[in-house]
């Protein structure tokens, strides 16, 4: 085959899998959108920004045009939103997660035009997310790999150690008794009942690269995977969590996902936007594998590790004339050295998988 023809084709194939996703920018002109929360036809939002310069905003998703009201402004880092009945809550960080012991939780009531936050706990490190279940919060603590619970009836309420992951927690979920939280350092998605006394962690999966927003949808588990170059979002059901369905990637840095209907929210942290896909339209390209592949780190100027694959793979390295660089065996949570290759972009094409853009830098 022709060189330059196949480089063409694999490129096309790249543009053609992402193009027909019908990805569209729903919200730009914002800085770092980390969190998103959907309260009737309102889609909450915060920007992850320091020095009084953070804020939450919404915006009515029944607009053809989507409009920006400001909530709250003045904020340092605000973080992960909750909602209980009319009661918004929300964490801000005053030093983006460098000292320990800073951080708090507020709430506001939405339908207060001039909302005014009040202090539900304080002396946090990195709260990463936080769902509500009656009177119990939890609390997903990035810096100390725990999940706290408070009771928010109560005033001045006292935190308790639920459970402790090994890895930073990064994202909650609950599904009546089962309290699903992914690790963010550890790749994995784990569940505990909260109901025992002294719960047991069950890994669910992984091998996941930087997994942080979770969120369930009609018996799906959509899961967002933290990556700059290459955000992946995957979906698995949550009757039969065996297999996996990698939906979209390519994405910049995707930190939460917020579903409504036949339309997904996606937050890209990086690209300063919030992003919309039509759940139809992934429907048509949905591939199933049993991990959403990706790379890590990439760009890199050493190696590449590859996730989610659960055995040895062939693979074949092109550069962007559609040479062919390299070619072996990647193994399970295998790593390609990529140290000899030269400065610039690259094609790594596994068995049965489309291709994947590499940066050596």
């Amino acid at each position: 085959m022709n060189m330059k023809y196949f480089y063409l084709t694999i490129l096309m194939s790249f543009i053609l899998n992402y193009s027909n996703a019908q990805v569209t920018d729903y919200i730009t002109g914002i800085n770092n959108p980390i969190s998103i929360l959907l309260n009737n036809n309102d889609l909450y939002f915060a920007e992850y920004i320091d020095n009084g310069n953070g804020r939450i905003s919404k915006v009515d998703i029944t607009t053809p045009i989507p409009v920006i009201t400001e909530i709250l402004t003045g904020l340092n880092y605000p973080n992960t939103l909750t909602l209980n009945g009319n009661d918004l809550y929300f964490t801000v960080d005053a030093d983006n997660g460098i000292r320990s012991g800073v951080a708090k939780i507020y709430k506001i009531d939405v339908t207060n035009s001039n909302p005014v936050p009040i202090e539900i706990f304080q002396n946090l490190n990195i709260p990463s997310s936080i769902v509500i279940n009656g009177n119990d919060l939890y609390i997903a603590d990035y810096s100390t790999d725990k999940i706290l619970k408070i009771d928010i009836s109560i005033d001045n309420p006292t935190s308790s150690d639920l459970a402790t992951s090994g890895f930073s927690v990064s994202g909650l979920l609950l599904n009546e008794n089962e309290l699903y939280f992914s690790s963010f350092s550890g790749g994995e998605l784990s569940k505990i009942d909260v109901t025992e006394p002294n719960p047991i962690v069950t890994d669910i999966y992984t091998d996941l690269n930087n997994p942080s927003g979770i969120l369930l949808y009609d018996n799906e588990i959509y899961i967002s995977e933290f990556n700059q170059n290459d955000g992946v979002i995957s979906k698995f059901d949550i009757t039969n969590p065996n297999q996996t369905v990698s939906l979209l990637s390519g994405l910049s840095n995707p930190y939460a996902i917020m579903i409504n209907d036949n339309d997904i929210f996606i937050p890209e942290f990086a690209d300063d936007k919030i992003s919309k896909i039509s759940r139809s339209e992934l429907s048509i390209n949905d591939f199933s594998i049993e991990k959403a592949i990706s790379v890590y780190p990439n760009p890199s100027s050493k190696f590449i590790k590859v996730f989610g694959i659960n055995k040895d793979i062939k693979f074949i390295m092109f550069d962007i004339n559609g040479a062919k660089i390299m070619k072996g065996l990647v193994v399970k949570n295998g790593i390609i050295s990529i140290e000899n290759l030269n400065s610039g972009l690259y094609f790594l094409k596994l068995e049965n998988i489309n291709p994947i853009k590499i940066i050596k830098n």
